[in-house]
């Protein structure tokens, strides 16, 4: 039995699992501060996250449309290289999703640059 270390691993890994996580949360936050100009998208966005994880109370794969994948059992590999497409699709589309709401987020701050978007003004 041989077996061929994966040098990369411990970079490959966490960027697949954490990054598409934080970045759809940071870009939602950016839309709603620039929706809302205020704590809103704190109460919003740390909502979603603690509603996710508490949602996410199979450890074992199950990785749907969770926003936190989760994987506490230590070996059990077979049931995850059989789970693993739909946690690299899950992390995909939550890449994707992230790109696409900074794009909105940049629309809408260059419309509200403009004068164009008013949702909430601050009264002096």
């Amino acid at each position: 039995l041989s077996v061929t270390p994966h040098y990369f691993a411990f970079l490959l890994y966490p960027i697949v699992w954490l990054l598409p996580t934080i970045l759809i949360v940071l870009a939602a936050s950016f839309l709603l501060t620039e929706l809302f100009n205020g704590i809103v998208a704190i109460i919003i966005v740390g909502f979603w996250s603690m509603a996710s994880l508490i949602a996410a109370s199979d450890l074992v794969g199950n990785f749907g449309m969770h926003l936190i994948p989760r994987w506490n059992v230590l070996g059990n590999t077979i049931e995850y290289l059989a789970q693993r497409n739909a946690l690299y699709q899950n992390r995909a589309i939550y890449g994707i999703g992230a790109c696409l709401v900074i794009l909105i987020t940049m629309r809408v701050y260059r419309q509200k640059r403009g004068g164009g978007l008013r949702f909430y003004e601050k009264k002096h």
